[in-house]
């Protein structure tokens, strides 16, 4: 069929507003990239706008020579990865088992939920909590008191109660128990939402800072994150700067507005390597109880 000249003046305007978001929304990042790469020492930051006009590494030299930064990798990648499937898991073990009106203590369970979904015990009672179970300077702190998140729980819980009672009760009939149900059906049928929730909480494991700075008090057992905060506020000065970094190999020195840049790229790439392998599910899984059938 022929458009007419009102649908096409309309899909112009369509595809120049997306590309106009598109353009907005990517530029930022774009901008810190080329800032990383750029010699501060020959150029002004107000003259770089899409490509540096003096490439250079030395930047990433700066981030990466910091002699617990490999060490700190090791933890962030660890974290996330432990934290992320284990999180998933628990959310997804107790979600399911609300779904259950049969179970002892339901409501109990769901109101706590809920009242933790909405309020905080504190930071003080937080960390006293944490003293109590000896997860003080563990590497533990970073998993156990992420494991549940309520808001996560009531999104799963809302999922499975909208599958048809009929997989389960076809299941129960060939002999399957509520085990068998959960790992054979529930969780490869939810592999979409599942999905999403592993990004989400990667990302959170991933950018997670705070818990290394207040709760971790050993420098071997801090991730990335506060590696590169503690690092880039240690390069305050360029006394600072000489004494805490191995800087002798490097003819110029960065300014710490292309270090910053740097540890922002540096930090975030990996994450962003992880989206394509989660990209199929995580579309779907994002859309779910957006249309109710």
């Amino acid at each position: 069929m022929k458009s007419s000249n009102g649908e096409i003046t309309g899909r112009i305007t369509i595809y120049a507003v997306l590309v106009l978001i598109g353009i907005v929304t990517l530029y930022p990042f774009w901008y810190v990239t080329i800032i990383s790469l750029n010699d501060s020492t020959v150029v002004n930051y107000s003259k770089v706008f899409f490509w540096t006009s003096a490439f250079t590494l030395d930047n990433f030299k700066v981030i990466f020579s910091t002699y617990i930064f490999y060490d700190a990798f090791k933890i962030s990648v660890a974290r996330t990865v432990a934290g992320s499937l284990l999180s998933v898991f628990c959310n997804a073990t107790l979600a399911y088992g609300l779904t259950k009106k049969k179970l002892i203590g339901r409501n109990i369970f769901l109101s706590i939920v809920l009242i933790t979904l909405f309020f905080s015990g504190g930071l003080i009672p937080f960390y006293m909590v944490l003293k109590k179970l000896t997860l003080i300077n563990t590497f533990w702190v970073y998993i156990i008191p992420m494991l549940y998140n309520p808001w996560t729980i009531i999104l799963m819980k809302t999922y499975f109660s909208s599958l048809p009672l009929s997989i389960e009760e076809a299941a129960k009939i060939d002999g399957a128990n509520d085990l068998k149900i959960f790992f054979k059906l529930i969780i490869p049928t939810s592999m979409p939402l599942l999905a999403a929730m592993l990004l989400f909480a990667a990302v959170g494991h991933w950018n997670d800072w705070i818990m290394g700075e207040i709760y971790v008090m050993k420098p071997s057992l801090h991730p990335v994150q506060t590696v590169l905060m503690r690092t880039i506020l240690q390069m305050s000065s360029y006394h600072m700067m000489n004494q805490s970094l191995n800087l002798s190999y490097i003819d110029k020195q960065p300014s710490m507005e292309s270090i910053k840049m740097a540890a922002i790229v540096a930090t975030t790439i990996p994450i962003l390597l992880v989206y394509p392998f989660l990209q199929k599910h995580f579309v779907q899984g994002v859309m779910i109880g957006s249309i109710k059938e």
